[in-house]
C-alpha cells in the first residue's frame, strides 16, 4: 500500500470518534503523568528559577505563568 494511501487511512480513522476512543484510551493512562509532570516542571522554572526583570523585579515573573494559562483558556 502506497504511503499516501496509508496516511490517507490513518487520518480518516482518527477522525472517527469510535477509532479516536479506542487509541486515546490506550495513551491516556501514558500520557497523565507526563502532561502532570511537565507542568509542575514548567511552574517551577516559571516562578523559581526565571531571574526577574532589571525594571519590574519579581513582579514580572507572574507573566511568565499568566500568559500561558491565558492561551488556554482562550483555546480550550
Amino acid at each position: 500500500m502506497p504511503v499516501w494511501q496509508t496516511l490517507t487511512r490513518w487520518y480518516h480513522q482518527w477522525g472517527s470518534p469510535r477509532y479516536f476512543f479506542q487509541y486515546s484510551a490506550v495513551l491516556l493512562p501514558w500520557l497523565w503523568p507526563l502532561a502532570i509532570v511537565t507542568l509542575l516542571t514548567g511552574l517551577v522554572w516559571g516562578l523559581v528559577f526565571a531571574p526577574p526583570d532589571y525594571q519590574q523585579g519579581d513582579s514580572h515573573r507572574i507573566i511568565l505563568i499568566h500568559l500561558p494559562v491565558y492561551r488556554a483558556a482562550s483555546f480550550g
